[in-house]
């Protein structure tokens, strides 16, 4: 059963926190409704609380590498057409039932034949998704909210959190409760990976090395209040924050992957980055100086290339294209060049 009301300016964070927070699995999935910004990339959040549980078993799905594809495949030859389409919630909502989950960096392995060097220390599932039973959708654009449950009941109780008056925690000061951050390479290990990238790069070995740094910290505040802090810092049309067995997890990207909708499949690459401008002469200059950085626009060049191949591998022959080359895409505290890539998928 479906519901829609006004939604009154609330934030994907309240309307979250009211209805899932706290359940042992719930997810939010936020882009930030900024004055009368209205960005396509920032319109809805979604968030959603326990899974069904369907003839005793829970809808949590996390199958091994090897399986994650055909299990994938398996779920979505489920899809009842029928009962989707009768859900009576708009159809130009991104979400209106199904799964909610992440694909990991290891998936790589199923599709590519690559080897292994390292193993994640890290609980987490490659691959992790589930079916809600309740959730909401928010639409910034026309301020309504959509919930969704399977009983008018349960309806009712979401409606009854929605009204609720919250007790909020004082500000919390994160510097006092944080330890210094301890990375996990060395600086000179580090800086010798560079020097054979390089040297990979100049024999024409590889022509893309992404070399990242893993780093802990410890704290004793909790993952809530890190991500709303996060969030208030930057906020992102990508962010996300997921409670699960095997604990919280908290992204705040302004990155789009990949985008599949209809048969339309579309990735957004970002690649080039300078600081926003103390003024608006300054924010000019510095992402004039950001489009015409011949480093900066090969980098991204490349990136496109590599998102059109990809792309190529799965949509139809001839309608893989860029339909939006090298734009400026401001945040709180930087910006970035950005590209569109699209595609046809191909019959499967």
């Amino acid at each position: 059963m479906n519901l829609s009301l006004p939604l009154l300016n609330r934030t994907g964070s309240e309307v979250f926190d009211r209805l899932f927070r706290g359940e042992g699995i719930a997810t939010l999935l936020e882009s930030p409704a900024i004055g009368t910004e209205r960005s396509v990339l920032t319109r809805y959040s979604i968030c959603a609380g326990l899974p069904q549980i369907v003839e005793g078993r829970s809808q949590v799905f996390t199958p091994e590498i090897g399986q994650i594809l055909e299990c994938l495949r398996e779920l979505l030859a489920t899809v009842d057409e029928d009962h989707q389409s009768s859900n009576n919630l708009p159809a130009h909502l991104p979400f209106t039932g199904g799964w909610l989950g992440w694909l990991g960096y290891e998936l790589a392995w199923e599709i590519e034949k690559l080897p292994n060097y390292q193993v994640d220390s890290l609980p987490f599932p490659t691959a992790y998704w589930y079916a809600p039973q309740r959730f909401a959708v928010l639409d910034h654009w026309e301020q309504m909210l959509y919930l969704s449950a399977p009983t008018e009941l349960e309806l009712t109780e979401l409606v009854a959190k929605l009204d609720c008056a919250i007790d909020y925690p004082p500000p919390i000061d994160l510097d006092s409760k944080t330890s210094d951050i301890q990375f996990l390479t060395s600086a000179s290990d580090y800086q010798a990976a560079i020097l054979q990238a390089q040297k990979y790069i100049q024999a024409g070995d590889i022509f893309q090395a992404n070399l990242s740094l893993r780093f802990s910290t410890q704290t004793n505040l909790d993952s809530w209040h890190i991500y709303q802090r996060l969030q208030a810092i930057n906020p992102s049309p990508f962010a996300s924050y997921w409670q699960t067995p095997w604990g919280d997890m908290i992204s705040c990207s302004p990155e789009r992957l990949v985008k599949l909708q209809q048969n339309q499949a579309t990735t957004r690459p970002i690649a080039g980055t300078r600081k926003r401008g103390k003024s608006s002469a300054q924010d000019a200059q510095l992402a004039t100086e950001l489009l015409t950085n011949t480093k900066e626009i090969a980098e991204h060049i490349m990136l496109v290339d590599l998102e059109r191949n990809d792309l190529g591998r799965v949509c139809r022959w001839g309608t893989v294209e860029v339909d939006e080359l090298l734009s400026i895409e401001r945040y709180s505290h930087v910006m970035h060049l950005v590209s569109n890539v699209c595609g046809e998928l191909a019959d499967q």
